[in-house]
């Protein structure tokens, strides 16, 4: 009885529900799209910022890859001086115990 009491309504009331709830899923489409439009600002701003990071990230590696070259670059050079000053040392110390043994065997 209740549905037929309703349904016997003015039709003015049905265009005033149906006005009413198309305006009411206008104003939530309108929130959702605001939502959306906040959401992918935040989505495009974090993005950006991984961006930077990722270059900074980059910057640090090659740097460090370069630093990390010219100090194994300046190792093998000092690894080479330091092979050749042990070679000398070693043709000095031949050279200064043949003297010695000059000096003992002419009895000076």
């Amino acid at each position: 009885e209740l549905i037929i009491v309703t349904l016997q309504r003015d039709t003015s009331h049905w265009s005033a529900e149906l006005l009413n709830e198309v305006t009411q899923l206008k104003a939530r489409l309108e929130e959702q799209e605001e939502n959306e439009k906040e959401l992918a600002s935040e989505v495009e701003s974090l993005e950006e910022t991984l961006m930077e990071l990722t270059e900074s990230s980059s910057a640090a590696a090659r740097s460090f890859r370069e630093v990390k070259e010219a100090l194994e670059i300046e190792n093998t050079s000092l690894i080479n001086t330091n092979t050749n000053l042990l070679r000398k040392i070693n043709e000095q110390d031949e050279t200064i115990n043949n003297l010695r043994e000059e000096k003992t065997d002419t009895g000076l």
